[in-house]
């Protein structure tokens, strides 16, 4: 199952540990990240699928971004986007952003692929302020509506509790998994 993570750049610390350590058992259990490579959330996600050399989508807005970070990465494909080859993405902002024709060129590439990311994903695991639409991830959240795409967010604090519970409940595994397959 391919699933989102997502979320805010200003992610509190220990959430984005909590992300790291969903990233890992989703990726244990066979799933795959689709993430943004955004710093924060997206990063936090995909940090996890690595320590099992799990795989990753990797959706950006143009070619060079956060490339430092993304050649750290093991299991990874990159789709860069391309407002001719993806239309769909690009008309997705319009459609869903309410502020669409202000964006700068870089923020209209940024919104556009969070449709990327979320494509085909059966699942949105994310961080938002307060568990609300806002930002990159409101738009996300947006489309998620009128794709069918369940979300847990962890802004809410009934949902942050469930994965913590589900985090402790695997720890030995996801200590014992992480331990012997750190990546070199």
């Amino acid at each position: 199952m391919n699933y989102a993570g997502i979320g805010s750049r200003e992610t509190p610390p220990d959430v984005i540990k909590i992300m790291e350590d969903i990233g890992t058992l989703m990726a244990i259990d066979g799933h795959i990240c689709n993430t943004g490579a955004c710093t924060g959330a997206d990063q936090a996600f995909a940090n996890g699928a690595n320590k099992v050399r799990g795989p990753i989508e990797l959706a950006i807005p143009w070619g060079n971004y956060e490339s430092a970070w993304i050649v750290t990465l093991h299991n990874k494909n990159v789709t860069v986007f391309n407002e001719k080859m993806h239309i769909a993405a690009a008309e997705s902002v319009h459609k869903y952003h309410p502020g669409a024709g202000r964006l700068s060129q870089g923020a209209f590439k940024l919104h556009a692929r969070n449709y990327l990311i979320i494509e085909g994903c059966a699942l949105i695991i994310c961080w938002t302020p307060g568990g609300k639409e806002s930002g990159g991830t409101g738009q996300a959240l947006r489309l998620s509506k009128d794709l069918g795409i369940p979300v847990l967010n962890l802004g809410d604090t009934e949902t942050l509790v469930r994965f913590i519970e589900r985090i402790k409940a695997r720890q030995r595994e996801l200590d014992a998994y992480t331990k012997h397959s750190a990546p070199e």
